[in-house]
C-alpha cells in the first residue's frame, strides 16, 4: 500500500485499487481485497465464473465474521441460507435489477412478512456493497430495488390478549418458559440480552439487573418490579449447577431461533396473532407510557439512545390525556344547561 496525492493505493496481482483516503480504513479494505482475490475458485476475478451462493459464503467469513457483533452474527447464516434458496445458483454477472425485484415480488407472495423480506435482502444489498468495495463489482445491481418496508406499527397486548397469554403459560408444555416470558414483559429487554444474562449481573438486593452492553453499545441499569424480583428468586433457588447463566439451555445460551419458535407456539395456543417475542418489549413500553411515565423515564427504561425510539409509545400518552379530559368533562356540571329559578 502507497500513499499518492490524496489517497491510498494498492498494486494486487497487476491492478491499481484506490483504497480511499483513510489510512486505518485503507489497510483494512487492502486485507480483504487481498484475502478475496486469494480465496477459492482462483480468486474473484470474473463476476461470470463465480455463484451467488460462493460469493455470499465469502462476504460471511470475510467480512460478517470480522464486523458483526455476535448477536447479528448468529442469525445471518440464515439469511444467507434463504438467499441461496432463491438466487444461490445463479453467476453474479447474471443479477440484475429487475430480476432481484422479480424474486423480492415471488417471496413476499409465498406470505413471508415484509421484515423478513426486508431484511433478507437487505443482507445481499450489503453483501454486494461489499463486493463493490473490494472492486469486484462495478456497481451493486439492487442499487434501484426498493425494499418492501417494515412496520412501525407497535403491537402490544389487549386485556383480554394478556388473560389469555397467561392461561397458555400455565400449560404443562409452557410452564418452564414462563419465567422467561414474565421478565421479557416486565422489563422490556431485548431477547439477546435475557439469553446471555448472567447470575453475577444480578443484584437481588437492589431489585435490578445489569446489561453490559445494550443495542447502542451502552450498559443498562435494569430495575425489577416486585413481581419479576419474585420470579428471579425462584429462579435463583432451583438454579442448581447450571452455570452463571439465568436461562440456560443444553449447550450454553439458547438460540434465537428456538425461543422465537417457542414464542410463536405460545402465542398460538393462545390465540394471539401477529405478536414476536421482540413485541414483549413494546408491550411493555406501551404499558409503562399508560401507567403514566413520560417520555424521559420510557426512555430510561427502555435504554433508548435516541428519544425519536420512544416516541413511538408517545400516541399512548395522548390516549391518557384524551380519556382524563373525557372523565373532567364527565364529572364537572354541564354548562350548557341554564339553571331553571322557581317563581
Amino acid at each position: 500500500m502507497y500513499k499518492k496525492g490524496k489517497c491510498y493505493w494498492a498494486k494486487i496481482k497487476g491492478n491499481y485499487y484506490n483504497l480511499g483516503k483513510s489510512k486505518r480504513d485503507a489497510a483494512q479494505l487492502e486485507t480483504e481485497l487481498r484475502r478475496a482475490l486469494d480465496a477459492e475458485r482462483g480468486g474473484f476475478l470474473k463476476t461470470d465464473l463465480i455463484t451467488v451462493g460462493d460469493f455470499l459464503d465469502h462476504f460471511y467469513d470475510q467480512h460478517c465474521v470480522v464486523h458483526y457483533r455476535p448477536s447479528t452474527l448468529e442469525g445471518t447464516p440464515y439469511l444467507i441460507r434463504s438467499l441461496k434458496k432463491a438466487v444461490g445458483d445463479w453467476f453474479l454477472s447474471e443479477l440484475t435489477e429487475q430480476k432481484i425485484r422479480y424474486c423480492i415480488v415471488a417471496r413476499l407472495k409465498e406470505g413471508v412478512s415484509n421484515d423478513t423480506v426486508n431484511t433478507e435482502w437487505g443482507l445481499l444489498k450489503t453483501a454486494l456493497n461489499w463486493g463493490v468495495k473490494i472492486h469486484l463489482l462495478d456497481s451493486n445491481p439492487m442499487l434501484g430495488v426498493q425494499l418492501p418496508k417494515k412496520k412501525s406499527v407497535v403491537r402490544f397486548l389487549s386485556t383480554e390478549e394478556e388473560t389469555r397469554l397467561m392461561e397458555a403459560l400455565a400449560l404443562p408444555e409452557f410452564q418452564r418458559w414462563r419465567p422467561l416470558v414474565m421478565i421479557a414483559r416486565g422489563t422490556g429487554v431485548r431477547m439477546s440480552n435475557l439469553r446471555g444474562l448472567q447470575w453475577d449481573r444480578v443484584d437481588l438486593f437492589r431489585k435490578a439487573f445489569w446489561v453490559a452492553r445494550s443495542k447502542n453499545d451502552q450498559p443498562l441499569w435494569v430495575p425489577l418490579t416486585n413481581q419479576v424480583h419474585d420470579i428471579f428468586l425462584d429462579l435463583y433457588k432451583d438454579r442448581g449447577a447450571t452455570g452463571g447463566l439465568v436461562f440456560p439451555g443444553p449447550n450454553g445460551e439458547w438460540s434465537r431461533y428456538y425461543l422465537s419458535d417457542i414464542s410463536r407456539r405460545i402465542c398460538r395456543s393462545a390465540g394471539i396473532a401477529d405478536f414476536r417475542f421482540h413485541d414483549y418489549r413494546h408491550d411493555f413500553g406501551t404499558r409503562v407510557t399508560m401507567a403514566g411515565g413520560d417520555i424521559g423515564a420510557t426512555q430510561a427504561l427502555m435504554g433508548h439512545k435516541d428519544v425519536k425510539s420512544t416516541l413511538r409509545y408517545s400516541h399512548m400518552q395522548e390516549e391518557r390525556s384524551r380519556r382524563a379530559l373525557e372523565k373532567m368533562e364527565k364529572d364537572q356540571p354541564d354548562a350548557s344547561k341554564k339553571e331553571v329559578k322557581n317563581g
